[in-house]
């Protein structure tokens, strides 16, 4: 399989050239090391996104409109304070995106109770989970640490059956 960070970063960065929208390419950069701020670059246009391992200067991406609207930039800020494992400030953006601006989103609630649950809020995690299972009973994104959630917060003796 093989493959290396920066590879990885090129990889992404050549997704975004082709889809300036794919957030996931801005979730994926922010959890392999890419600074918020080269995400958030201030040029109209364009964006340097590189790793501070990277020796060579990256080329510029255009960047989606996107990255000027208040709820996105909170977002990736959000994802950005979840990769560096400051669980209480991402989910404290979690919530005033939740709040301000998605409050249906199941990415939104599965990143919040996630956060919250690694933060050791046990009681609010399975609450933002469970509103996400309810807006989504199909959803699969950590119903693994809901089941383990209401097993240990609720006592739920069914599912012991």
């Amino acid at each position: 399989m093989g493959g290396s960070v920066p590879e990885a970063i090129n990889a992404y960065r050549e997704c975004l050239k082709q889809n300036p929208n794919a957030f996931s390419a801005y979730s994926s950069l922010l959890a392999l090391g890419v600074k918020l701020n080269d995400l958030l670059h201030t040029h109209p246009s364009a964006a340097s996104i590189h790793h501070e391992n990277q020796a060579q200067q990256p080329t510029p991406i255009t960047i989606s409109p996107l990255v000027r609207q208040p709820w996105f930039r909170t977002l990736l800020q959000a994802d950005a304070c979840s990769a560096n494992r400051e669980f209480n400030e991402a989910s404290r953006l979690y919530q005033q995106i939740d709040a301000q601006y998605l409050p249906q989103s199941t990415y939104v609630l599965c990143q919040l109770g996630y956060n919250q649950y690694l933060n050791g809020d046990y009681g609010q995690a399975l609450h933002s989970l469970q509103r996400a299972q309810q807006i989504n009973p199909l959803l699969l994104k950590h119903m693994d640490i809901l089941a383990f959630l209401a097993y240990t917060e609720c006592k739920d003796n069914s599912l012991e059956k």
